[in-house]
């Protein structure tokens, strides 16, 4: 699964900015969940970065995950 830990999900570990992807070569990447304006299940997850960059990975996003990002970007755009 996507290895978001921030508020909303059932780790109660301060939320933490960075986190750690593998991209479908299977090289790491990581990212600033800050940085993320959109995450994609369909059926690949795709990340849309602000900087209109997409990156395709192989963790899967659940929905709880999704709804997360949904939340943020309403805020962020408010």
């Amino acid at each position: 699964a996507f290895p978001y830990n921030g508020p909303g999900c059932d780790d109660e570990s301060p939320e933490e900015p960075m986190i750690t992807l593998t991209r479908l070569d299977e090289r790491e990447l990581v990212v600033n969940s800050d940085v993320i304006l959109m995450v994609e299940a369909s059926p690949d997850t795709i990340l849309t970065l602000v900087n209109g960059d997409k990156v395709t990975v192989r963790e899967s996003v659940t929905p709880k995950e999704l709804n997360h990002f949904k939340l943020k970007n309403r805020i962020l755009n408010l």
